[in-house]
Protein backbone atom coordinates (compact mmCIF):
# COMPACT_ATOMS: atom_id res chain seq x y z
CA UNK A 1 0.00 0.00 0.00
CA UNK A 2 2.93 2.18 0.76
CA UNK A 3 4.77 1.89 -2.58
CA UNK A 4 1.29 2.21 -4.68
CA UNK A 5 0.72 6.04 -2.84
CA UNK A 6 4.61 6.58 -3.20
CA UNK A 7 4.53 5.80 -7.25
CA UNK A 8 1.53 8.16 -7.31
CA UNK A 9 3.47 10.92 -5.91
CA UNK A 10 6.20 10.92 -7.64
CA UNK A 11 3.99 10.23 -11.34
CA UNK A 12 1.65 13.29 -10.77
CA UNK A 13 2.92 16.60 -12.65
CA UNK A 14 4.37 19.59 -10.41
CA UNK A 15 2.78 23.47 -10.67
CA UNK A 16 4.19 24.92 -12.92
CA UNK A 17 5.00 28.64 -10.64
CA UNK A 18 4.14 31.80 -12.87
CA UNK A 19 7.08 34.62 -13.15
CA UNK A 20 6.63 38.29 -13.55
CA UNK A 21 9.80 38.80 -15.92
CA UNK A 22 11.19 42.15 -16.47
CA UNK A 23 13.20 42.24 -19.71
CA UNK A 24 15.58 45.62 -19.97
CA UNK A 25 16.07 46.60 -23.68
CA UNK A 26 18.86 48.84 -24.69
CA UNK A 27 18.10 52.01 -24.49
CA UNK A 28 15.16 52.91 -22.55
CA UNK A 29 12.54 49.92 -23.27
CA UNK A 30 11.32 47.55 -20.16
CA UNK A 31 9.12 44.60 -21.34
CA UNK A 32 6.68 43.08 -18.72
CA UNK A 33 5.64 39.55 -19.20
CA UNK A 34 3.83 37.14 -16.69
CA UNK A 35 4.94 33.59 -17.87
CA UNK A 36 4.80 29.80 -16.60
CA UNK A 37 8.21 28.91 -16.36
CA UNK A 38 10.36 25.98 -14.63
CA UNK A 39 12.70 26.49 -12.13
CA UNK A 40 16.24 25.26 -10.72
CA UNK A 41 16.38 26.59 -6.79
CA UNK A 42 19.54 24.50 -6.70
CA UNK A 43 20.75 26.32 -9.35
CA UNK A 44 18.14 29.85 -8.77
CA UNK A 45 17.83 29.99 -12.52
CA UNK A 46 14.60 30.55 -14.24
CA UNK A 47 14.38 28.54 -17.59
CA UNK A 48 12.28 29.04 -20.24
CA UNK A 49 12.09 28.57 -24.02
CA UNK A 50 13.68 31.96 -26.40
CA UNK A 51 11.94 31.25 -28.66
CA UNK A 52 8.96 31.99 -26.85
CA UNK A 53 9.78 35.05 -25.18
CA UNK A 54 11.12 36.32 -28.46
CA UNK A 55 7.39 35.82 -30.11
CA UNK A 56 5.77 37.17 -27.66
CA UNK A 57 8.21 40.38 -27.63
CA UNK A 58 7.47 40.88 -31.59
CA UNK A 59 4.30 40.43 -31.45
CA UNK A 60 3.80 42.96 -28.46
CA UNK A 61 6.55 45.37 -30.22
CA UNK A 62 4.91 45.54 -33.97
CA UNK A 63 2.09 47.86 -32.35
CA UNK A 64 3.84 49.40 -29.63
CA UNK A 65 7.56 50.35 -31.03
CA UNK A 66 8.59 48.44 -34.47
CA UNK A 67 11.11 50.33 -34.59
CA UNK A 68 12.80 47.93 -32.17
CA UNK A 69 12.26 45.02 -33.85
CA UNK A 70 13.70 46.81 -36.95
CA UNK A 71 10.54 46.89 -39.34
CA UNK A 72 10.31 51.01 -39.12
Amino acid sequence: MCAKIFLTAITQPHPVPKFSLVIHIEPQQLFLLNKQCKYCPSCDLIITKKQEIEALMAAAFIQTNPKIIGII
